[in-house]
């Protein structure tokens, strides 16, 4: 299935993948000829890299693995609202709005980054072009991303937004159209959606039951995609 074809769905999604923030402005290694000027870390599976108040002066491109943004309420409630991986890259808004994160981010995956200092990244800024328009298409998408959970948080039930992020999932897969396979526990599907624990197995049940997906020990399998879009995005 080829990305192209569902970016207003994927666009909407909280996992932001490197084929969305490449095009003809900017190429597949853009950042791989200025890796020199960045410090290469790793950090292993459940590692924070931020925490909320940081404030940051490095921007990282992510190599390998994957990492969410994720926010806590008040009531110590968290909603993941980013996730990205391989080819893309974290923190580039703290680097202009010079403010304390309110997000913490931490690896979902084993991960190897690299640190760019911001001084660095200014002047790349300024003479590369396809540097500029990629981070500047990394805010744009996030912006989407975070406009898109206002109106879910406002508009739309667990049922809806259960089945968005689902849909989602799919059309990155590399799989034909029949029995998506997917490792994911209730309380992960919770913190992608916004939503308590108990609404999401509740959701899952009511999906199951109705055909659409099969969900056995956090093994979740989609088997009608068509029916997730419809009841996700009306259409």
């Amino acid at each position: 299935m080829k990305i192209n074809n569902e970016i207003e769905f994927l666009s909407t999604s909280p996992w932001i993948n490197f084929n969305l923030l490449t095009n003809k402005e900017s190429s597949d290694n853009t950042w791989e000829e200025y890796l020199h000027l960045s410090q290469k870390k790793s950090y292993t599976k459940s590692t924070n890299l931020t925490e909320v108040g940081d404030k940051l002066n490095t921007l990282f491109y992510i190599q390998k693995g994957i990492v969410q943004y994720i926010q806590i309420g008040k009531d110590g409630s968290q909603k993941c609202v980013v996730v990205v991986g391989p080819g893309c890259i974290l923190g580039e808004e703290a680097l202009f709005h010079n403010q304390p994160i309110l997000y913490y981010a931490k690896a979902l995956t084993r991960l190897e980054v690299y640190v760019f200092p911001k001084e660095v990244i200014k002047e790349l800024i300024k003479t590369d072009y396809q540097i500029s328009y990629f981070i500047i298409n990394s805010l744009a998408l996030k912006s989407r991303v975070l406009a898109a959970q206002l109106d879910d948080f406002t508009s739309r039930n667990t049922l809806e937004k259960l089945c968005r992020i689902l849909y989602c999932f799919t059309s990155y897969d590399k799989q034909d159209d029949t029995n998506f396979e997917y490792k994911l526990s209730h309380q992960e599907l919770a913190l992608l959606v916004g939503a308590h624990r108990v609404s999401i197995t509740n959701t899952l049940k009511k999906l199951r039951k109705d055909n659409i997906i099969n969900y056995y020990n956090n093994n979740l399998i989609v088997k009608d995609r068509s029916k997730l879009r419809e009841i996700g995005f009306g259409y």
